[in-house]
């Protein structure tokens, strides 16, 4: 396995799964899965980041297998690569490749309780334009409109051919709910919460009842960070 090993544990009560988990990445900043045939959504392996969960700007490194456990996107990719809609149900380009035009499903709401709009993704997606230090590439976006509430316009400097994959692992967040505090207290749209981080030993998710799409299947994933030897004999031993 890339980066380290993980041991996997189904708790015969809880249905839940237990990552132990050392050597891997926590990839841009939040709490990703990745999508496998016929299994749904898994979680990847994870590590833990130095003291908190990183800011809008860290929102995702452009890889196209990877998504946010807490947070929705605006579009995902399916099993063979493909894009299809998340929070988008439908999008199209203009003929000249400069404004993509998004139309955000009605049902979404964070898990604060407030509903989630154009206004958020527009939030978003200028933050990470704006930001210096954004890892997600959207240096071809000039900037985000929300047309209405359900509506959202990406207005670009230029056709761009790989737009979709990096909002596939853009994970949106609340505009009224975003602060300093964010890292350590998300809120998000998407199919976990986060029920519980002990830092420096686990972090538990559990399944959003207020979820839009299909429910995980995983009701909890427990993450538990080790150091590489520990987890490899872990591995080793079946535990």
């Amino acid at each position: 396995m890339k980066g380290g090993a993980h041991a996997l544990r189904r708790h015969p009560s809880l249905s839940a799964v237990r990552f132990d988990v050392c050597c891997d990445r926590f990839v841009g900043g939040v709490w990703c899965r990745r999508r496998f045939p016929g299994f749904g959504a898994r979680p990847r392996c994870f590590k833990e980041p130095s003291h908190r969960c990183h800011e809008r700007h860290e929102r995702a490194r452009g890889e196209h297998v990877h998504a946010p456990l807490i947070q929705s996107t605006l579009v995902t990719t399916a099993d063979d690569l493909s894009i299809v809609g998340d929070l988008a149900t439908e999008h199209f380009c203009s003929s000249d490749g400069l404004v993509w035009t998004f139309t955000i499903r009605d049902d979404a709401v964070f898990s604060n309780g407030e509903p989630l709009t154009a206004s958020d993704v527009a939030f978003t997606v200028n933050g990470v334009i704006e930001s210096p230090a954004s890892e997600a590439d959207l240096s071809m976006v000039e900037r985000a409109v929300a047309v209405s509430d359900t509506v959202v316009e990406l207005h670009l400097s230029k056709p761009n051919n790989t737009l979709l994959y990096t909002l596939a692992v853009l994970g949106i967040v609340p505009e009224a709910s975003y602060g300093d505090d964010y890292g350590h207290n998300p809120i998000g749209s998407g199919p976990y919460v986060l029920k519980q981080w002990d830092q420096g030993q686990q972090v538990i998710f559990e399944a959003n009842p207020g979820y839009y799409g299909e429910a995980p299947v995983m009701e909890r994933v427990i993450v538990v960070f080790m150091d590489e030897d520990a987890a490899l004999a872990a591995v080793q031993k079946g535990d």
